[in-house]
């Protein structure tokens, strides 16, 4: 009878070594729109810089747009940054916000 091993690489004995678990985290977040619109009219340019790059202001419609069409993209890379955050549980450094940039690609 042969002892049954998960796959891995093989042992001096012959047997496979067992392959330790494979740890995936998730992080998701989710923001009101509203709320980042009115940070916007609150603090305008100052928010803006704080908390995004200016590639990521330019890619969801510069900084001159109005802040209701500004806030829904600005939303999204909002919680795309909150979700790395939690995903990478820093704890020593806390990264700003601006050491983080979302971009996006053709094709999704």
């Amino acid at each position: 009878m042969t002892e049954a091993h998960p796959t891995g690489p093989a042992c001096q004995d012959g047997h496979e070594q067992a392959t330790p678990p494979v740890s995936v985290r998730v992080g998701t977040h989710v923001h009101d729109v509203g709320s980042i619109e009115a940070l916007i009219g609150r603090h305008g340019r100052r928010y803006l810089d704080r908390t995004f790059t200016a590639e990521e202001v330019r890619a969801c419609g510069g900084y001159d747009a109005e802040p209701h069409l500004l806030a829904p993209g600005l939303a999204a890379h909002f919680c795309a940054k909150e979700a790395t955050l939690k995903v990478l549980r820093p704890v020593a450094i806390m990264p700003e916000w601006t050491d983080m940039e979302i971009v996006s690609v053709a094709g999704g």
